[in-house]
């Protein structure tokens, strides 16, 4: 694929977020934005037994945090 199509998967253990809670386990999924035109977003954070926790936007770098 082209760069558009590149995403990073990393999973990290205790995670803290800006609304005070600790994460046990969290997988962020972040995409590549050297393509990316528009804000859009580019970065998921996903939460064992949560679900979507978050997610960032590119290139605004504005966040959305579950509360």
């Amino acid at each position: 694929g082209n760069a558009s199509d590149s995403i990073t998967i990393t999973a990290a253990e205790n995670v803290s977020l800006d609304n005070g809670i600790t994460y046990p386990y969290v997988v962020t999924l972040l995409k590549d934005t050297a393509a990316n035109k528009t804000d859009k977003v580019y970065k998921l954070l996903i939460a064992k037994n949560s679900g979507i926790i978050g997610f960032e936007m590119f290139p605004s770098k504005q966040k959305w945090i579950i509360q």
